[in-house]
């Protein structure tokens, strides 16, 4: 259960992000506040991207993307299936164990995801402050080491865990009202008359776009915070400090419309094909594995 949780969820994360990574730079755009584009709208941010650096430019930080996000969906997607069993008490010889958080009640599933979702931020957060900077257009030379040993001896150490809190308040509630909304909208579809003659792929991708979108909606102040910490490094203080630097100069609406619809199209469209990808995943790795295994 643990390797496939591992294998999917990677393969999961590393699919997801590849596709969707201009919503990611445009949206990091639109968030650290470039001089003189105070209202640069998704599609005037794509042009600006385009037209900065060309269409590849659409595709920067990928690779401390796929690091952050491959290493992060595995180890979250394990974490989450060992939290979920705790939860479950599910036994550890069930086939079914890697979607064992399908059964969770709503509270509980936000609780798994989390937790899951906290540990797996924290741990990688440095990967996520160079993928910002590569993002932004800064620190792009030299590679994804070398950019971490820089920030830290520019900025010490405590430059790589920058925007920590609001990375969290970001992160560990998305992932949780994520894993709570999900759960019950797969439900939800699977007994409603109309939609239950649809394949449930569909009824599970469909519900993946629903979950993510509420989810972002409701954290994206915190990615805004976190966004202009990890770009400015030490220049802008604390978070509470960053967040009404930002609501004196730009207004409340700025934390919460800051590249809100490309995280919105982002979020939502990645963590629907990474669970589709993972369920889909964890199923065919655990066949095998049972098939291998009653052959020898």
């Amino acid at each position: 259960a643990m390797v496939s949780s591992l294998v999917s969820g990677g393969l999961s994360g590393v699919l997801s992000s590849s596709m969707l990574q201009p919503f990611d730079v445009v949206r990091t755009q639109m968030q650290k506040g470039v001089e003189g584009c105070a209202h640069l709208t998704t599609k005037k941010a794509f042009k600006f991207v385009v037209k900065e650096g060309g269409v590849r430019a659409l595709w920067r930080g990928l690779t401390p993307t796929i690091a952050r996000v491959g290493f992060g969906t595995a180890m979250y997607f394990s974490l989450l299936n060992v939290i979920s069993q705790a939860l479950t008490k599910a036994e550890s010889h069930s086939g079914a164990l890697a979607l064992s958080y399908s059964s969770l009640t709503s509270s509980r599933a936000f609780a798994a995801g989390f937790l899951a979702r906290a540990v797996a931020s924290v741990s990688l957060l440095p990967l996520t402050v160079v993928k910002t900077r590569f993002e932004a257009g800064e620190n792009r030379h030299g590679g994804v080491l070398r950019s971490m040993v820089r920030i830290a001896q520019r900025e010490s150490v405590a430059g790589l865990w920058k925007g920590l809190v609001p990375t969290l308040l970001r992160d560990a509630p998305f992932s949780g009202l994520y894993l709570a909304s999900f759960t019950r909208l797969k439900r939800l579809f699977a007994s409603t008359q109309a939609i239950a003659p649809v394949p449930h792929q569909v009824q599970r991708f469909g519900a993946g776009v629903c979950a993510g979108a509420f989810a972002s909606l409701l954290t994206n102040p915190f990615d805004v915070v976190r966004t202009r910490m990890q770009v400015e490094g030490g220049a802008g203080g604390g978070s509470i400090k960053v967040a009404m630097g930002i609501v004196d100069k730009e207004g409340w609406k700025a934390l919460w419309l800051r590249g809100l619809m490309p995280r919105v199209y982002k979020k939502s469209l990645a963590a629907a094909v990474s669970w589709t990808v993972y369920e889909e995943g964890v199923k065919a790795i655990t066949s095998m594995l049972e098939t291998r295994s009653e052959m020898s």
